[in-house]
């Protein structure tokens, strides 16, 4: 019975064990068509080592068939360059949908944050109802302030008269910080 063409190019290549390369070897001496068989695989080799192999690159194949394909519909088939009409900003952008989904996540919590966070801070919110001079309206400005420093500023650097409301929050969340201070009230005169 002969060996299968697998192991007779694994004979011939020399990856066969010593008690099964005798035995094949008993078998060429006595079997022509597998003798024959190994002359074809010393053709192949040759040819393999003697002729270089061309191979196209798969590009080149497709524009090759695109040139034979326009010179059969007697289009021009000399190789353009051609720029992409669409716009930078109609371009689709291949996102994957966890990396959108996390990017959305990310954004609403941070405004979901913002809104906290400078919602909690205000410790009160002024109103001034600004005094026109005749035929103009009274504008109200609304101020709402987190840092005691800057209300005073607000209140001080003014030059002109304002009526000035403070609204403080509706929430009792007022913190005692620091010790109480007992501080003298001075009169006009200075004293």
């Amino acid at each position: 019975m002969c060996p299968k063409d697998e192991i007779l190019s694994a004979y011939y290549d020399g990856e066969i064990d010593s008690p099964w390369n005798t035995e094949i070897g008993q078998h060429l001496q006595t079997c022509s068509s597998c003798r024959a068989r190994i002359t074809s695989f010393q053709k192949i080799r040759e040819r393999l080592a003697h002729e270089p192999l061309e191979i196209e690159e798969p590009m080149q194949r497709v524009q090759k068939r695109l040139q034979e394909s326009f010179a059969a519909a007697g289009l021009d088939a000399s190789p353009h360059i051609y720029r992409s009409t669409s716009s930078f900003w109609k371009r689709q952008v291949p996102v994957p949908m966890p990396a959108l989904a996390a990017a959305a996540v990310v954004f609403f919590v941070l405004v979901a944050g913002v809104f906290f966070f400078l919602g909690k801070n205000d410790i009160a919110q002024v109103v001034k109802n600004q005094t026109g001079s005749e035929g103009v309206q009274n504008v109200q400005v609304y101020y709402s302030v987190d840092n005691p420093e800057l209300l005073r500023k607000i209140l001080t650097d003014r030059d002109y008269r304002e009526e000035v409301i403070i609204e403080l929050p509706e929430d009792n969340e007022f913190s005692i910080i620091g010790d109480p201070e007992i501080k003298r009230v001075t009169d006009v005169r200075g004293r």
